[in-house]
């Protein structure tokens, strides 16, 4: 039996979402000052990352976008607004929850870096609170158009005053046009239009991640891609790229249009000339193999690496069945529609998507009620697999938390797979409809028997009062 990368994180603290919590503005902001979620404006839920992820996206992770106020906490007065990105964690990393912010318009009040202002387009302000509640790091971002350039701040605060921490860290300046250049280089396909950012993830001033999608070109035609771009406070960069639409000749030959469901990967490190090439070329032959290469380029010559790590493999099969109480358990009803990617290829990836599952009653055979899901699955080289399911709509059937109804929206389900070990974690953790809280169950599945985990993870914490897209 192998022993898995990932492995529980036992007596994590729990989490909500941004929407819910008082988030500290960063110190680049005068102590008088504060960044709360906007009353007015709900949070809408735009995707999920499973309890174990592909770093540096955030164990439990839930995504989305909402409107902010910049408080003037002495008069108690709003001095402007602002729409972002945002990401809040489950509270699985570290022991501690993240919440994580990229400003994306400024709706009212003065931009700029100063007291009061409101922070530009492109900032990024992260807060992480360890388990104990007590100590925290505020990390700032603001981008300036001054020759100072940007204004990067990192502060650890202590029950024993504030230190300013030595990270210069930018998690502003994607690298967009190296990137660009290292993917046509190795690949021969051309950007085409600019990375379209959708959301961000991470843990700054460590490392981040910007989901988007972009269009990229080759000799014989166009397609569109999920893309995701990372990069880390030791120079280390990457893009990842999932093919989701294709026009023109497509194939796996040099110059054809890679096939839906490809996958590539590049990253580029902080050694000059140094740089990892994955490519996973989805067949064109029902039950065909994919044509996977990788590759480490160097200044004195390119190495072929073996590796057969399939990142579309799991793309398609989705999260599998998940038992409810009694005779029910969820199952698949539709095929994933990939929504997203995030990872490091050939070391591991996830795919997050949307798809809709049923509540079966295993002994009649029937459908008890029907719902939309997002979903991820994340995979690593060891085999190891972790399928998250969160409950986005109620399509038929009873809401509720009793045995044959659909669970309420704001549900989580992960499933995590240790190989082919036959050990498995299973999570379930059912929203509140009323004031009772949420239901909350981890099972460790043993070929030996099955064992009751303590519940010291929440991961709904917060999600049922929030508006969801998906299908």
């Amino acid at each position: 039996m192998h022993l898995p990368r990932l492995t529980r994180a036992f007596g994590a603290a729990a989490g909500g979402l941004l929407g819910a919590v008082f988030l500290p503005a960063a110190a680049a902001f005068a102590d008088d000052y504060a960044i709360v979620p906007d009353p007015n404006s709900t949070e809408v839920v735009t995707g999920y990352y499973g309890l174990y992820t592909a770093l540096p996206a955030m164990d439990g992770s839930a995504l989305g976008y909402q409107t902010f106020d910049v408080d003037d906490t002495t008069l108690g007065t709003v001095v402007g607004s602002f729409e972002a990105d945002e990401s809040t964690t489950s509270g699985i990393f570290f022991g501690g929850t993240n919440q994580e912010i990229l400003v994306t318009s400024d709706l009212s009040g003065t931009t700029g870096t100063g007291a009061g202002d409101v922070p530009p387009v492109g900032s990024v302000l992260d807060t992480f609170t360890f388990r104990d509640g007590v100590f925290e790091n505020i990390y700032s971002d603001l981008p300036s158009a001054t020759a100072g350039g940007d204004m990067i701040s990192d502060t650890f605060v202590t029950p024993f005053g504030d230190f300013t921490t030595p990270l210069d860290f930018d998690a502003a300046g994607i690298p967009t046009a190296e990137l660009a250049t290292l993917i046509t280089d190795s690949y021969g396909i051309v950007p085409v239009s600019g990375d379209d950012v959708s959301a961000i993830s991470g843990i700054p001033p460590l490392a981040v991640a910007t989901p988007g999608s972009q269009e990229f070109a080759t000799a014989d035609g166009t397609f569109d891609a999920d893309t995701v771009t990372t990069w880390d406070f030791l120079g280390n960069a990457t893009e990842a790229i999932l093919v989701t639409s294709a026009s023109g000749t497509t194939g796996t030959a040099a110059g054809e249009v890679p096939p839906v469901g490809s996958v590539y990967n590049v990253i580029t490190t902080d050694f000059p000339g140094y740089d990892y090439v994955y490519s996973d070329l989805a067949s064109t032959t029902p039950g065909g193999a994919n044509d996977i290469t990788v590759t480490l380029e160097t200044p004195y010559g390119d190495i072929n690496v073996p590796n057969t790590f399939d990142a579309t493999a799991d793309i398609d099969a989705g999260p599998a069945a998940v038992p409810l109480s009694g005779d029910y358990d969820i199952v698949p009803a539709s095929v994933v529609t990939p929504s997203g990617i995030n990872g490091l290829p050939p070391f591991d990836v996830a795919i997050q998507g949307y798809q809709q599952f049923d509540v079966d009653n295993t002994a009649l055979g029937t459908v008890a009620g029907t719902f939309d899901a997002d979903v991820s699955t994340a995979a690593d080289d060891f085999g190891d697999i972790d399928k998250a399911i969160l409950v986005t709509s109620d399509v038929s059937g009873t809401t509720g938390t009793g045995a044959g109804d659909v669970p309420p929206v704001g549900s989580v389900f992960d499933t995590f797979t240790f190989g082919d070990s036959g050990f498995e974690n299973i999570y379930s953790d059912l929203a509140a409809t009323t004031g009772g809280g949420d239901v909350i169950s981890d099972t460790f599945v043993t070929p030996f028997g099955d064992f009751t985990i303590p519940a010291t993870i929440d991961a709904a914490a917060g999600l049922a009062n929030d508006t969801f897209l998906g299908l």
